[in-house]
Order: structure tokens, then C-alpha cells, then sequence
């Protein structure tokens, strides 16, 4: 029994991940991401992308086993359809340069859900998707920012950051790190 409850799971863990790397979430996530001034705000945004994901499979995955719920084509046709809709309007925004709207959620549902997987996930022997220390962490910003060494010691960067980024990325290319 807990030889086959692991290969589900491992089963399980690898359709998420291929689910993950599909075009339709690359593309979506990639351009809602690209417009975030921090890679907090970006992790923020993956993490939400995720939490969203697990609850969501959660809820119907659960539905469905528990009881005994059917997803009638018609909503299930309606629901990718949306999805292709949203791919185009956010093709068009990145397109125009528009940003996308700032979205405040509250930390505690997250909190909560952090709070259920543990619950549900440790007496298992499974890591949690999401827990509440890893939630913590990410409210806290993570934003680096030079005023103040340019205001106290008068540093001025040789090389912007887009630049560098650039710069770096071509060093791990040229060495086959990349």
C-alpha cells in the first residue's frame, strides 16, 4: 500500500511539473512576471500561480474522488476557452507596454492554506506544497535599493542592472553553464 501511495504521488509530482512547463502557463506566468521591478515580486507572483494550482486540484481533485463529482464538457470546454482568451489579452497588454494592475491580496488565506497542508500533509510523510513559514516569507520584501550608498559615498554603478543581467548571462552561455 505505501509502495503504490508513493508511485501516485511521484506520478502525481511529475504530471504537475510537465502541467507546469505547458506553453499556456509559461507564456501567461513569463508576462505577468517580466513587468515585476524584484524578483520577490516575482517569486510573490510564482507562488501564487502555484498556491492557486494545488488548491484549486485539491478542491475538484478532491470533489471528484469524495463524491463522486462529473465536470460536464461544456464547462470544461468554457473553462480553456477562457484560458485562451486570457493568453490573447495578456499578448496584447505586454504588446501595448501596458501594466498589468496591482493586486493586493491578503497574507491569511494563504496562511490558512499553509496551516491546512501541514495538517493534512506532514501525518503522511509528505512536504507540504505550502506552509506557513514559507507564506512569511515571502511578505517580507526582498527589494534591494542603492540611494543610500549613492547619497552617502556617492556610488555610482558601472554597469546597470539590465545590463549586467545581460552580462552574466552571456558568461554562463560562453562557458556552458547555460
Amino acid at each position: 500500500m505505501t509502495t503504490n501511495f508513493v508511485a501516485v504521488m511521484a506520478l502525481g509530482l511529475f504530471l504537475g511539473m510537465r502541467h507546469a512547463t505547458d506553453p499556456d502557463h509559461v507564456i501567461a506566468v513569463t508576462t505577468i512576471v517580466a513587468r515585476q521591478r524584484t524578483a520577490g515580486g516575482a517569486a510573490a507572483i510564482g507562488a501564487a500561480w502555484g498556491v492557486g494550482h494545488t488548491l484549486t486540484i485539491l478542491l475538484v481533485g478532491g470533489g471528484i474522488i469524495l463524491f463522486g463529482w462529473v465536470i460536464p464538457p461544456r464547462l470544461g470546454l468554457s473553462t480553456e476557452l477562457s484560458v485562451g482568451v486570457m493568453l490573447i489579452a495578456l499578448g496584447i497588454a505586454n504588446l501595448a507596454g501596458a501594466r498589468p494592475p496591482r493586486l493586493h491580496l491578503p497574507v491569511w488565506p494563504f496562511w490558512v492554506a499553509g496551516a491546512v497542508c501541514e495538517a493534512v500533509c506532514r501525518p503522511l510523510g509528505i512536504e507540504p506544497p505550502i506552509y506557513r513559514r514559507r507564506v512569511d516569507f515571502y511578505t517580507k520584501s526582498r527589494a534591494f535599493d542603492i540611494t543610500r550608498a549613492r547619497q552617502e559615498i556617492g556610488y555610482a554603478p558601472r554597469v546597470g542592472l539590465r545590463e549586467g543581467i545581460r552580462r552574466t548571462l552571456d558568461w554562463y552561455r560562453e562557458h556552458g553553464w547555460l
